[in-house]
């Protein structure tokens, strides 16, 4: 699987916190309410989904799935106890 970047934390706009209570019933508090990419990181998502895919999608869309790209990055990322980290904890290819 190849590493893509679809933008920086420069191409994000800034959001205000919130408190969300998710499908499972958990209230997660500094969710951010609305995370926007930058024009170029849309253009560069559907340029690589076109490119993997086959498929044209809306700067919507695009824009959609970027974010819930950076979610589940941000999601997959988050050690629940970083007095815990050790460099066994990181996965090697």
């Amino acid at each position: 699987m190849r590493s893509v970047s679809i933008g920086t934390r420069h191409e994000l706009e800034p959001c205000h916190s919130q408190q969300v209570l998710t499908s499972s019933g958990a209230l997660v508090t500094g969710y951010p309410k609305k995370m926007r990419l930058s024009e170029a990181a849309i253009k560069k998502f559907r340029e690589i989904y076109r490119r993997e895919y086959g498929v044209d999608i809306s700067p919507e869309r695009a824009e959609e799935m970027g974010i819930r790209l950076l979610e589940l990055t941000q999601l997959l990322l988050q050690n629940p106890n970083p007095d815990e980290r050790s460099d066994d904890s990181v996965i090697k290819g």
